[in-house]
């Protein structure tokens, strides 16, 4: 699925949930309280709630936006208005003297504010994440199937040409562990155990593998990858790996 949008010419984004008014105020210069309201309105949309978008997202080369009237954007060049929706909230934090006071102004819990929809524009600009980014990434939005999650994840993370082989989430999750480790991806190493009845709050696919403390609080980004590579041995049929530091 994922070499369906990375060959396309151009993918179309459909947020049939963003009105014409929305992206009017969204492209405003100037500070209003309705440009705000735009931008909470976009990261509201439906569209950033699903792990197939995501990687339709992530994935797609050239992407334009089309909006709830079949309004078509040719020529704006800003994939999923990503672009202003940061740019205009920033411009909001300057005026606050704590970004707190902004979250709740607008009300965030109830809302979405730009920085909870993950690391989407800096996945794009990759392609390929590394395993624990992707899960992070990932888990922060819906799936009817928890197997649709292990093809999306399977999609953007590094390991390549890896069909699932069984339908064990736990299994198939792991393998692609694995296969990431493989090709220098030593992220997996940094799953933090299962944490009982303080994760049950997330979605099914969050519970056992998260890289946080607690569920709220994820893995940061990777500053630069580890110096490990040549010293590393895999044993395929123990799922054993050994590292030299």
């Amino acid at each position: 699925m994922d070499r369906l949008f990375s060959t396309a010419e151009t993918t179309v984004l459909y947020f049939d949930d963003v009105s014409p008014n929305v992206v009017n105020e969204l492209y405003k210069d100037k500070r209003t309280p309705e440009r705000l309201s735009s931008v909470i309105s976009a990261c509201k949309s439906k569209y950033f709630k699903r792990v197939w978008t995501a990687m339709e997202f992530i994935k797609s080369e050239r992407v334009r936006m089309m909006i709830s009237n079949y309004t078509y954007f040719t020529d704006l060049d800003d994939p999923a208005f990503l672009g202003q929706v940061f740019k205009a909230w920033k411009n909001e934090v300057r005026q606050h003297e704590k970004v707190h006071d902004l979250e709740r102004k607008v009300q965030m819990g109830k809302n979405q504010v730009p920085w909870s929809l993950g690391t989407l524009k800096s996945a794009k600009l990759l392609r390929r994440m590394k395993f624990a980014m992707a899960t992070a990434l990932l888990c922060k939005r819906g799936c009817r199937d928890r197997m649709d999650f292990l093809h999306v994840l399977r999609g953007i993370a590094r390991a390549r040409s890896l069909a699932l082989r069984s339908s064990d989430f736990k299994t198939e999750y792991y393998r692609i562990a694995w296969e990431c480790l493989k090709v220098g991806d030593h992220s997996p190493l940094l799953i933090t155990p299962f944490m009982g009845a303080i994760e049950r709050r997330g979605p099914g696919h969050w519970s056992e593998f998260g890289y946080s403390e607690f569920f709220t609080w994820q893995l940061g980004q990777e500053v630069r990858s580890p110096t490990l590579g040549k010293h590393t041995t895999f044993n395929d049929s123990e799922q054993r790996i050994t590292l030299r530091v």
